[in-house]
Order: structure tokens, then sequence, then C-alpha cells
């Protein structure tokens, strides 16, 4: 669409000069294009670097944001049974007994990914009606409701809420850890479980650091949560902060001590 857009002149090329330029102006800045080499043992020394490894895994402690905690079940005691999905269980076990069976545990905690979008007509981008006010081309086929879903009933991984209710079933408490690389409606489950985390790349590691209370929890929305499909549905595509419903706002995020928690091994 860009290129069709560009020969017949719909995106003016002094547009796309002006884009080029913010890309371009950094490059020149840090003189890339005349000296565009490294040296490999600097630059490992630098990244590698014990000072920068520690930064990296202090951010991404930090990047953990904890939207529920019932009845301040977090931070937890190290030494506890504990139940895992989607989490390194040798990391797990750094902090008590990790077992097999839900119903056996004091804490169930299981990670899982933001809903995944599926593509009923072959691909969305800039195609269909995408918001409120805004379509694509013409000659593109609509995208259905559910081919833009953050909702996990008609996402293509709608298992994952199966997966959730089940363990929330067993009666432990469960925290949930969501993958946010984008918006995800909380509200098909978010009353059944004792803890919900959003998680924007951070390790299990690091995540556990919080969870056993080694690393406080401080992390803050970095855009609004909606309640519900509708709300998605009728904002605008390219306006933050207007959803009709929203869940957890801008800069939301509960705080959770920290409380030593058992030696963590970083990884």
């Amino acid at each position: 669409y860009i290129i069709a857009n560009a020969k017949d002149n719909s995106i003016p090329m002094a547009l796309i000069d002006a884009a080029a330029r913010y890309i371009l102006k950094p490059i020149f800045q840090m003189g890339l294009f005349e000296d565009p080499y490294v040296d490999p043992e600097t630059a490992k020394a630098t990244v590698a670097s014990q000072k920068n490894l520690d930064a990296g895994y202090a951010a991404q402690q930090k990047s953990f944001v904890l939207l529920k905690n019932d009845k301040d079940l977090l931070p937890m005691a190290a030494g506890k049974k504990i139940y895992v999905e989607g989490i390194n269980r040798a990391a797990a076990a750094k902090f008590g007994t990790v077992v097999d069976d839900p119903k056996g545990a004091d804490i169930a905690i299981i990670r899982v990914a933001s809903p995944s979008t599926p593509y009923p007509y072959g691909g969305a981008f800039a195609g269909g009606t995408v918001g409120r006010g805004q379509s694509g081309p013409a000659s593109a086929s609509p995208v259905a409701p559910y081919g833009i879903t953050l909702a996990y009933s008609n996402a293509a991984n709608f298992a994952v809420l199966d997966s959730i209710r089940k363990l929330a079933a067993s009666g432990t408490p469960t925290v949930v850890v969501v993958s946010m690389d984008r918006p995800v409606i909380l509200t098909e489950f978010i009353d059944g479980v004792a803890a919900v985390f959003g998680a924007f790349g951070g390790t299990d590691f690091a995540l556990l650091d919080v969870i056993f209370g080694k690393a406080a929890a401080t992390g803050k929305l970095p855009f609004d949560l909606p309640a519900d499909m509708p709300s998605v549905m009728a904002q605008a595509a390219d306006v933050p902060f207007d959803y009709d419903d929203t869940l957890f706002k801008f800069g939301f995020g509960l705080t959770s001590a920290r409380t030593g928690g058992a030696a963590g091994s970083r990884q």
C-alpha cells in the first residue's frame, strides 16, 4: 500500500523524505556511515560488563506490572510448594519445591502469551475497518471483529483462557502472568484468580524474584487496558486513551514489598 501510495503521490515524497531524515540523522550523528565498524573486544567488554548485566536485570525486575494482588498474596514467602505452567521449572525450584499437581501446591503460577490475532483474510495490515472512522483501501477485504481481538475467547490461542480457569478452579491461589506486547482484555478471568502481572519481556528468573519478594513490584502500565472488545472496536486506531470502558488506566500498577526472598539464579 505504501509503495502504491507513493507512486500515485497519495503520500507526498516530501513526507517520505522527512521520515527518512528522522532515521538517517542519528546514524550520521553517531558517525556510522564514516566508520561503521566496532572493536569486537571493546564491544564484548562493554555489552557483557557486570555493571550493564546488573542494570539490565534490574530493569527486567522493574518492568513487571502487578495489576491484582488479592488479600496481599504477594510477595510469597520462599520455601513453598509451587506449581508452574509456562515457567522455567529450574528457576521456580530456586524458591521452593515444584510439584506436578496444582491441588497440592501453595501457589500456582501460569505465564501466557497475549491473545493471538487470527487473520482470516490473509492479513489485516492497512485493510478493513480498524477503528472509529479508520478504514483501509477500498479493495481490501473487511476484517472481522475477531480479526483484531484483544480477548482470549475469540483468539487463535483461545485455549489459554481454559487453562487459566482450570488452574484457578483447583482452589490453589493462582498468579497469571500475561505477556503484554499490546493491550490485553483481562476481564475474562481476572475475578477468578488471586494475582495478575503484566509482563514486558522479562525472564522467568526476574519474574520469580518479584513474586517471592527478592525484588519489589514497582512497574506501571505503559497504556490503558480495555475492559471489553466493544470498547476496542469503538476506539480510534490512532488516538490514545479513548476506550469507552477501561479496566486499568495508563500508569496503573500496584506495589509489593521487597522481603529479601530466596537467592534467585539470574540467567
